[in-house]
């Protein structure tokens, strides 16, 4: 794990998730080594998320970008 003020990266075994902070938002993006995983990665990181922000009104939203 690596970070600062505005940006950080979490390495799991299945994958990576990069952080981006600013005023308005954390973005994360998560790569994982198999399409399997990400459904997988997107839970955990989902799950300590929101009980490490427990104050918060937390909006979580996944995107994928479109095929093709």
């Amino acid at each position: 794990m690596s970070h600062d003020t505005k940006q950080g990266r979490i390495e799991f075994s299945a994958g990576i998730c990069e952080l981006a902070a600013d005023d308005m938002a954390l973005t994360m993006t998560v790569s994982a080594g198999e399409a399997a995983s990400l459904p997988v990665l997107e839970d955990v990181i989902e799950r300590h998320l929101k009980r490490f922000a427990f104050r918060e009104a937390l909006e979580i939203s996944w995107t994928r970008p479109s095929a093709g």
